[in-house]
Formats: C-alpha cells, structure tokens, sequence
C-alpha cells in the first residue's frame, strides 16, 4: 500500500485524513466514523478490490458485525458522495469480491491542489424522434388520487407535440403510428368485460362487477395508467385480439378473464396479456364458494389486484431493462425498486430500494408515488432494528412524506405512509386516522391495514388485530411480508388467551423466518417467534414440547430471562389478562424470570466503548467506576446527598428521580449533551449511578465511560439495571412509551 498522503482531492472533494474531514467545494460533507474509515480505506487501496472481510476490520477494528452494516455504511457513503447511478465515478461494486475506489485523484497529498469539478449527474434522457399525431386516447379510470404530472397531461395528449417532464426524462404520449403502440405509456392496461360461462345468464352482472372493481382496484398501483370501463365496455361481445385493443387504445396490458358457477361452486379465471406480443404474462383460478357471494367476490378482486401489482411492476422492469439498459428514467427506477420489495424485506434490500427511489426523486422531484413508497420504505427500515443510519432515515422520512403530503393529501399510498411515520413516533391516534382515510380510498392498502393492526397491538388490544390482518392475507397471500403477518396473528391469538390459534400461527410463521444459529446482540423475528411458541406449547398442556423447544432456544440464547422479554412490549401489551400466564408458561419451561447479574459472560472490561444492541454480553466491571449491587444501592440513596440515578434502559423499572435517558432523546449521547440532563450531570454531589435495563445491552457500560471521560465525578455501575431492582421488589416506576 502506498504511504499515506494527508489530503486526496478527487472531483470536489477534498479529504484531510489528519483531521479526518471530507468537503466538497469547500462545504463539509457528514460522514460518520465508519463511512470514513471505507473511503480511507478504498482511496488508499485504490490500486485493487478490497474485500468485504478487510473492509470491516478497517471500520470495526476487532469487532464482530452483521453483513449488513457493512452495506448499510457503504449506502450512506455513496448518497454522500451523490455516486448513486448505474455506472458509478468513484467507488464500483465488484460482485462476489467487494470494492474498488475507482474515481480520478488530484495532487493526493498536496493541500494546495486545485482540483478538477467531477460532476455526477443521472444520464440523461435520449430526444425522441418525431411521429405522426394520433387522435386523443380514451378517458382514465376514475382515481381517488392527484395523480403525478406525467399522468395529468394524458387529457391533453390530442397535440402532435411530445410531453416532457421537468427534465425531459419521460416522454409520455407522441403520436402514434398506424399498427404499432409501441409508445403507450408504462404500466398501462384496460381491464375487458369478464365473461359470464354460466348457464345462468342471470349472473352476469357478477361479471361485470368484477370488471369494474377491478379496473377500480388497478388504478391504485402506483405508476399505473388505467382505461375507464366506460371505453372497455366498447368491446363486451366482440371477437378481437390483445393487439389491436392495445393500438386503439394506447395500452400495453390487457386484463381479461371469466366467471363459471356451477352448483354452490364459482370459478373466477384472469389472466395478464403483454398486447404488443400477445404472451401471456400472468395467469390464475379462484374456486369460491356461493355463500356470502359478494364478500367473497371482493376477496377475490383484490387478490387478483394485489398479484396483478407484482406482474405489472415485474413486466415494467424487464421491459425497461430491454429497451434502456444503461439509460433508465424516474419510473424505470421506481420499478424496479417496487419489485426488488416485492420479493424480499431484509436490511440489505431495503437499503437498495431506497438508493433506487432517491435517484428517481432526484430525476422527477415532485413523484408522488416515489416519495410516499420511499417515506414508508425508510420508517419500515427502523422497525427492523438498530442501525448506523437510523437517525438520517428519521428525518429523511419526516421530510419526503411531508413533501409527499403537500403534493398529495388525498392519496392512500401517502397517507398510509404518514400514519407509519406517526405510528413509528407513537402517536397512535394520529396514525390510526391517516390508515382510515387511506382504507376510505383504497380498503385493500396492505400498509394501511397492517398499521391499524400494529395501532391495535401496540394500544393492548390484541382482539382488534386479527381482523384487520387476516384482510391482508386475503389480499396479498404470497408476499414477502406474510411470515411477519402470521407471526403478528400468532402473538395476538396467544395474548387473546386463543391458544390453539396463536399455536397454528406460530407454526406457520416458524417455518418462514430466519433464526439465526448463534446470539445476536438484538432480538429477531425468528427468536421472538420461538420464544413463544414456548409458551404455546406450555399452555396448551405440552409442557414437555414446551421444555425440549426451550432446551433448544437456550444453547442459542443462553442469558434471555422472562422479565427481559417482557421489557420489549408497551405497558399495554404487558397489562393485558392473558399476559401474565404467558409468563408464568415461560417459567414453567425453563426460563429463567430475572437473570443473575452476577454472571460472567467472559467479556473483559475495555475502556474503549462497545459495540452491540439490548442483548449484547457485557464486562464485570467498568474501569475507572465502581461496581455496586443492590443492596449497595439502596445504601448509597438513603445517604444525603444521594447519588443521581441515570437510566439508559428501557424504562419498565425506573427508581424515582432517575434520569431516563430514553425521555431526553433516542440515543443516550444526545442525550447526556441536553442541556437539562448536563447542568444535573454537574451538580450530583453525590456521585452518579448508571444502569441500563438488565446485566446484557451495552448503553450503560458506554454511558458509565463517557461519563468518566468527561470527568464528572464518582461514577458507580448497577450492573443489575432495572431487572435486578424488580427482581428485589422494589418501588419503580414503568416509563416505557412515554
């Protein structure tokens, strides 16, 4: 490796690794210390792929770490750097092997260098060529929504004239020469009459209510352009082919289908045609029983809207990928962002997705549907856990779903993904009115109803989330997000005092979710799940199940205790009849109630702050404080004056006049720099206490060393936290959410 220059210049950027600064044209870049120990890294290796494994030793020095903190780190990299296109300036990803910085150095080492502009910007959009005009298309579906700018100009499409937006990214309705339709806008479709195959011709007007609430359903896809059943119904009785609907009517999708009864038995067939090819893109039956026909009817409409969703996104993507490999517009990328989620949810994903979304808002600033999918996309990432970018997606969300917001109010897509954001703050009652106004519009949003059930959940009323889950398993039965459904109608059943059915859900959801082999410093889906499927078991009468499953559970996660778990739910959750007995079922497994804080986990004290989640081991000691029990505790606030108790726990057991740090902000290093929490910090003559929920999670072992660091006095460790201080029955209080 070469020696190490102290400033590189490359494009704008000037980076100073002496003073560990990144600017560009002379403005500070944020990076947090990872992110700048990657670009060091790859600016300084630049010769060569730097693998995945050197990578993280760089950033996370003698730290074991989950893969996706590397992606994560590397995303928040290249949205700082703006290196977010398809052919990347600075740093490639090389698949299999890592990373290689690849942009053009100036002058490295000299602090005087001028360095050349590097401007990265997404490519731009080819000039369509000229064509015939043809006569105005047929009027849009009715949509409950203000629909983007690229779709509010189609009422206007009669003009020889081709529609540009802001900067010419899409061309939208040129005219069209006779015999093709190559031209007709993305994600367009006409939904055709269904046929009546009855021998009861009385029933065909449970066809043509399968037409019309499906061309209805359809114009709910974002980026979808849908031909009003008025326009449709021109071709009910008449023989023609996919490919001369979709030139007289300027779509590239054709949806038709059929309806059979026969008995108490009804059979509903569609399928998805491509009218320029005429492949057949998609295809399904549904067998539906008479009883309740309309209900059911309804069920069936939009599980075929929801399936339609991912073929059309699918069908949108590859055609893209066809016809503008290296030349992709906003909602190309939109696209392909949609179906990168509809096939799977990780961290990794998530993060990819959203890079996807950002550069099409970069594109067409003002796209709705890009800002609602990217706001919720962003609170659905900080559900899943702890990451290093958490608070840049907070506000990133705040400020998309805002501007989403004025652009749109009445849209469902963005009024579920306000509710999230208002969710995610706790304001449930907020939430739950922006998820009615969505299911107002649209009843089938998925992440409407899935957050008035989380609404239910978090309120304590396990009894309400069931419903509104179950609604979207009718309508999206095979997506990416099921496993998580079943597992939340598990929990709900079992918290409902329904055993039999948590158990089924439970089960189910089991099968679906990762659980990972070795402990992990957080709790996962999959641990959670197994966790009460214990209890399940138990309270059923298998205690023996019960017992083996613990056995299992604990040489994987040796050091969960009840009471822990019970510290991950609302006093809500935890003040319902049932729970309880889910604890003592616990008990009765195995599981310990409180665990020992006397336990030796084998970590050695280090003076540098640790890495880790609510879980992680911890040392016996904190070098520089005091280690003190509870009875030690007790002596030392009966003196006068006491010492100040700091809290960086959860707040299920909080001693009175106790700083929770959780009350002052998110993380415990805004707040112990509040300004409130720092005047009370220097006047605690006494000495200060710092605990943490239990004996595991690292955010008071790291508290008690900032806290020496910056020389506040004696600094005493309640290793025990908040569980050894229930564990010993003594008065608190239970602050969590507030």
């Amino acid at each position: 490796m070469e020696s190490i220059p102290a400033i590189y210049w490359f494009g704008p950027f000037r980076l100073d690794l002496s003073r560990r600064t990144l600017e560009m044209s002379g403005a500070p870049v944020t990076l947090s210390s990872r992110a700048f120990d990657l670009l060091q890294t790859l600016i300084e290796a630049r010769d060569r792929i730097v693998g995945r494994d050197e990578l993280v030793a760089h950033a996370w020095p003698g730290m074991t770490v989950e893969a996706s903190n590397l992606t994560v780190q590397m995303s928040a990299l290249r949205r700082a750097l703006g290196d977010v296109g398809d052919e990347p300036a600075l740093i490639a990803t090389i698949p299999g092997r890592g990373y290689r910085f690849i942009g053009r150095l100036e002058n490295p080492g000299s602090p005087d260098a001028i360095p050349v502009a590097l401007q990265i910007v997404p490519p731009a959009a080819p000039v369509p060529e000229n064509r015939v005009a043809a006569p105005a298309p047929p009027a849009i579906g009715a949509r409950t929504r203000p629909a983007v700018k690229w779709r509010n100009a189609l009422a206007a499409a009669a003009c020889a004239v081709p529609l540009a937006l802001g900067a010419a990214w899409f061309t939208l309705i040129p005219g069209l020469i006779p015999g093709t339709h190559a031209t007709s806008p993305p994600l367009s479709i006409v939904v055709m009459p269904f046929r009546n195959l009855s021998a009861d011709q009385g029933r065909a007007y449970l066809a043509d209510a399968i037409s019309d609430d499906l061309t209805t359903d359809l114009s709910h896809i974002p980026g979808s352009l849908v031909i009003a059943r008025a326009s449709a119904d021109a071709y009910k009785g008449r023989a023609v082919s996919a490919g001369e609907v979709g030139r007289a009517l300027n779509v590239r999708y054709l949806l038709e289908g059929s309806l059979h009864a026969e008995g108490d038995v009804m059979r509903v067939n569609a399928q998805l045609i491509d009218t320029a090819t005429g492949a057949h893109l998609w295809a399904e039956r549904f067998d539906v029983t008479t009883t309740r026909m309309m209900d059911t009817l309804n069920d069936v409409v939009r599980r075929i809207a929801s399936a339609l969703d991912v073929a059309l996104v699918n069908a949108e993507v590859a055609r893209a990928a066809r016809e503008r490999p290296n030349n992709p517009g906003a909602l190309d990328l939109f696209f392909r962002a949609r179906s990168l989620l509809d096939r799977a949810n990780s961290l990794d994903d998530m993060t990819q997705a959203q890079l996807l979304f950002e550069r099409a808002i970069q594109v067409e600033p003002d796209f709705v549907d890009a800002l609602s999918e990217l706001g919720l996309l962003l609170v659905l990432k900080e559900q899943g856990g702890e990451y290093p970018t958490q608070a840049q997606d907070d506000a990133e969300a705040d400020r998309v779903i805002s501007h989403a917001l004025a652009l749109a109010p009445h849209n469902p897509a963005v009024l579920a993904a306000h509710g999230r954001f208002l969710l995610s703050g706790g304001h449930c009652a907020e939430a739950s009115a922006a998820f009615d106004a969505a299911l107002a519009i649209d009843p089938a949003n998925v992440p409407a109803l899935w957050g008035i059930a989380s609404c239910a959940w978090r309120m304590g009323e396990p009894e309400k989330v069931g419903p509104a889950l179950e609604a979207t398993l009718r309508v999206d039965p095979q997506g990416p997000g099921v496993p998580h459904r079943q597992y939340a109608l598990g929990m709900a059943a079992l918290f409902s005092g329904n055993t039999e059915r948590g158990l089924r859900y439970l089960l189910q959801s089991e099968t679906t979710l990762d659980t990972p082999s070795a402990p992990v410093d957080n709790p996962t889906w999959g641990e959670i799940t197994r966790t009460y499927l214990i209890a399940a078991y138990a309270l059923s009468g298998d205690l023996a199940e019960a017992r083996r499953r613990y056995q299992a559970y604990q040489a994987i996660w040796p050091h969960r205790s009840v009471w822990r778990h019970a510290a991950m739910f609302t006093p809500a959750q935890t003040g319902v009849p049932q729970f309880p007995h889910i604890e003592d079922a616990l008990v009765q497994a195995g599981m310990p109630r409180y665990a020992d804080p006397r336990q030796d986990f084998g970590v050695a004290p280090t003076s540098v702050p640790l890495d880790g989640g609510e879980f992680a081991a911890t040392p016996l000691t904190v070098p520089g404080a005091e280690t003190i029990d509870t009875a030690r505790l007790r002596r030392l606030l009966a003196k006068s004056p006491p010492p100040l108790v700091v809290d960086a726990g959860k707040g299920m057991a909080v001693i009175s006049g106790a700083i929770l740090l959780a009350d002052v902000a998110a993380d415990a290093a805004p707040a112990l720099n509040d300004q409130a929490v720092a005047a009370r910090l220097r006047q605690a003559a006494g000495g200060i206490v710092v605990m943490d929920t239990g004996c595991t999670g690292v955010d008071g072992y790291n508290t008690a060393l900032t806290l020496l660091a910056k020389h506040y006095g004696t600094i005493y460790w309640y290793r025990g936290g908040e569980e050894a201080w229930a564990a010993a029955g003594l008065p608190a209080e239970d602050r969590r959410g507030r």
